[in-house]
């Protein structure tokens, strides 16, 4: 989607030849940039709704799986009742608990995300603007406005080091609210799981390699009651989730 609006963006700006070169009349030029503004206007609009869409799909498909790897988690443990799940009875399972947990998490984890979605969409909108207002000014062609603006970085390794050009800024803090945002679904699925079950704790699990932070690693292993533990994700692309904490207590009986 953000490589069509991309295209579609610079398409636009490309129609107007040379915007340093606006006509003599005035009354001309500013009613050509109007129109180029409704038009990139109408392309991120479409950007919009397009992940907006995907943003919701995959929040309520990773909140699923959360469900789906807990009751997992019980059957790989040997747990009565889940022991003897195959995946089809685990897949048939978790349907049936996800039609169970309330639909607040969901929701709000939804809104969250259009929030988030929505800053990034006016980034995006304001960072064109500048870089085109910034054109006309200097008296710079279409063709140099278009690089000032710069691309969607699609290889992995020259995406690391694109700058912080409009678009390749965009793609940036967009896969990074992705990550972020489908962890936090799934991370929510597995705690609604637990909750609904009677798991009374649980324990912060980090991924114990080179690229964990400080705030993450005094978090390791420390168990708290299911209904108040932390928020995850802790930060923007932290990778920690959580775990049924042994003894398992479920429902007031210790399991050993």
């Amino acid at each position: 989607s953000l490589v069509s609006a991309q295209k579609q963006v610079h398409a636009a700006i490309l129609g107007f030849k040379e915007l340093g070169s606006l006509p003599d009349n005035k009354l001309a030029a500013k009613q050509g940039l109007e129109k180029l503004d409704s038009e990139i206007g109408g392309v991120l609009k479409s950007l919009e709704r397009d992940q907006t869409l995907m943003f919701k799909r995959s929040g309520k498909a990773a909140f699923r799986s959360g469900v789906y790897r807990g009751i997992e988690e019980f059957a790989m443990a040997q747990m009565p009742f889940y022991k003897d799940l195959t995946p089809d009875g685990i897949d048939k399972l978790t349907t049936s608990v996800f039609t169970l947990i309330d639909t607040d998490a969901l929701d709000f984890m939804a809104n969250y995300n259009l929030v988030l979605v929505g800053d990034v969409h006016r980034e995006l909108a304001d960072g064109i603007k500048r870089t085109i207002f910034s054109g006309v000014a200097t008296g710079k062609s279409a063709k140099d406005t278009v690089r000032e603006m710069g691309l969607v970085i699609e290889d992995k390794e020259a995406f690391r080091h694109a700058g912080s050009k409009v678009f390749s800024k965009a793609q940036y803090r967009m896969e990074m609210i992705a990550r972020t945002e489908v962890l936090r679904a799934h991370n929510q699925g597995r705690i609604k799981f637990h909750q609904q079950v009677g798991v009374s704790r649980l324990e912060w699990m980090t991924m114990e390699d080179e690229r964990m932070c400080p705030v993450c690693g005094e978090l390791d292993g420390k168990q708290f009651d299911t209904d108040h533990f932390p928020s995850q994700p802790a930060h923007p692309n932290c990778r920690c989730t959580s775990v049924v904490a042994w003894p398992l207590v479920i429902c007031g009986g210790e399991l050993g």
